[in-house]
């Protein structure tokens, strides 16, 4: 392999660490011994055997054990393309945390110095907190994740006045601004920090001291802090000026071009940074016959005013008790998980229901159609 700086090496085997505890925690997701449905990327997938996605799995998980006892190119190579394939056959393995962390490993592959390697790595970073911030300006953010995670759940306020609810902004607008302030050398250690910080609460806000939830989550905060550790420190001195080469095109490309797409429905959330800002719809299944539930009801059924049935199939309580991740949340996805209820339930009268947004507006989808 050529020549890893001993900080690219040390920080491959802990990205080894963290993704491979992510996906340990999330099993289920990478198997077929479930009743939460695939729902392939590319078609061709839909025929793989039951024994290629244990086999993908199985592949994965030891080439990052391989990766934290002695990164090497050829494991990253393998590894990638074991996850790409795997990912293929399900779009909600295409977890933000995967996301970030395949394209970590890409970086680590495709150059050739530890300062073009670091110059990547900064620049999804940076790209991943500065759209993360601008998507959290919003108000699902504020009367979601702010109001009922953060004041309600967390510090038990059981009246949250208006006043303090305005503060609700303010985490997206630094986050945002510290995202851009991690590409200078003036204003790096401050942004650091403050992203330092921003991990410590959301590891106490969803840990055990905090709501205790979606802790497939934990082990990439954890990395980000140690990341943000790293480039404080400044260890390569990396030159983050564009350069004429494919590789910089790719990652600005996806981590700082693309993500303006999700503005206007062109570019999903989970590529997009777009993490607890509030948008991002839920699908609920309203079944005429409950018998037909391919799924353990009191993990997955759910009343609201907001939804037109007795009970409902919350499909985020499906995925996070059977898989333990939050399902990928986008339309199209939805509308195939429609299509493959129907053909599990025919002959019975449903209808799935997308309710988004701070005011919980309620969209009814239709399985097989495009909008």
């Amino acid at each position: 392999m050529y020549g890893y700086h001993p900080t690219i090496t040390l920080t491959l085997r802990w990205l080894g660490f963290s993704f491979g505890l992510s996906k340990i925690l999330s099993f289920r997701l990478w198997l077929t011994d479930r009743s939460f449905p695939l729902l392939p990327i590319a078609d061709f997938t839909a025929s793989f055997p039951n024994l290629l996605h244990t086999g993908l799995f199985a592949l994965s998980m030891v080439c990052l054990l391989l990766l934290m006892i002695k990164p090497d190119k050829r494991i990253l190579i393998i590894l990638l393309v074991s996850e790409t394939v795997s990912c293929l056959a399900d779009w909600n393995r295409l977890q933000p945390w995967e996301y970030f962390f395949l394209f970590l490993l890409l970086a680590a592959t495709l150059n050739r110095t530890a300062q073009q390697q670091a110059k990547h790595w900064t620049w999804i970073i940076s790209g991943l907190y500065f759209y993360s911030g601008f998507y959290k300006i919003d108000q699902g953010f504020v009367y979601g994740s702010f109001q009922n995670l953060i004041l309600i759940k967390f510090l038990g306020m059981t009246k949250v006045p208006a006043w303090l609810l305005t503060f609700g902004y303010l985490p997206g607008i630094l986050e945002m601004l510290a995202g851009i302030g991690l590409l200078f050398t003036r204003s790096v250690k401050v942004s650091a920090w403050f992203l330092i910080s921003m991990h410590i609460l959301i590891l106490l806000v969803l840990g055990p001291l905090g709501v205790n939830q979606n802790n497939v989550v934990w082990p990439w905060n954890v990395f980000m802090i140690y990341m943000l550790w790293i480039i404080l420190g400044k260890p390569l001195h990396a030159s983050l000026k564009p350069e004429l080469r494919l590789q910089d095109a790719v990652v600005i490309l996806a981590w700082w071009i693309m993500p303006v797409f999700h503005l206007f429905g062109y570019w999903d959330a989970y590529l997009s940074g777009a993490l607890y800002g509030g948008k991002a719809g839920q699908l609920y299944i309203c079944p005429e016959d409950r018998s037909c539930f391919p799924v353990s009801t009191a993990a997955a059924l759910q009343r609201s005013k907001k939804i037109p049935c007795e009970s409902a199939v919350s499909v985020y309580r499906w995925a996070m008790s059977e898989m333990n991740i939050v399902p990928y949340p986008s339309n199209k996805c939805y509308k195939m998980l429609a299509m493959k209820w129907e053909a599990a339930c025919p002959g019975n009268n449903h209808y799935f229901i997308v309710r988004s947004g701070f005011t919980y507006r309620v969209q009814e989808i239709h399985p097989g159609t495009t909008h």
